[in-house]
């Protein structure tokens, strides 16, 4: 064998432990963020998907503890009907209402659906009371909030024999 082919047969190979030279490190980097680019906007749109899943949760309850109430309200006779059901107990809580339904506030609707201080839910969302066409009415956000997080509303029945309404916001869902 000539001298200058045992050279370079003899020349050791690069082993796979010496580690990532950095044009090697550089390429990984430009993959990985390249994937996260992409997967960002739809991890963004999915948490979206999920705060209005987690709304339309609870305006089914919402609409669903005001029927129990209403019929609670019925069940209790003439001496509550007379009060317009002002004051119920629902299980072991004492709900607000008014008109046979329950009030737009943490003490009527939002203690029926977990949403008074010290409840698990009450953490997770955002609630405020406020007017709508001079009705009080009780909006629901889920926390974090942002600038364009869905809502959910809730407007207490305007007089006896209406029934309280209970709405997603969808142009607030973008």
């Amino acid at each position: 064998m000539p001298k200058s082919m045992e050279k370079a047969h003899n020349k050791p190979l690069r082993r796979w432990g010496q580690g990532f030279g950095l044009l090697e490190l550089a390429v990984v980097l430009i993959i990985t963020s390249v994937l996260l680019s992409l997967a960002l906007p739809r991890f963004r749109d999915a948490q979206k998907a999920a705060r209005q899943v987690m709304l339309v949760r609870m305006a089914s309850q919402m609409r669903a503890a005001a029927d129990l109430f209403f019929l609670q309200c019925q069940a209790q006779g003439d001496a509550a009907l007379r009060r317009d059901c002002a004051e119920l107990t629902v299980g072991r809580m004492v709900v607000q209402g008014e008109h046979r339904y329950p009030t737009a506030s943490v003490n009527g609707i939002g203690r029926l659906v977990g949403l008074s201080a010290g409840e698990p839910a009450a953490a997770h969302f955002q609630v405020r009371e406020f007017l709508a066409n001079g009705v009080p009415a009780l909006s629901v956000r889920v926390r974090p909030v942002e600038e364009a997080s869905c809502e959910l509303i809730y407007v207490q029945a305007k007089a006896p024999g209406q029934w309280p309404a209970v709405s997603l916001v969808p142009e607030s869902c973008h």
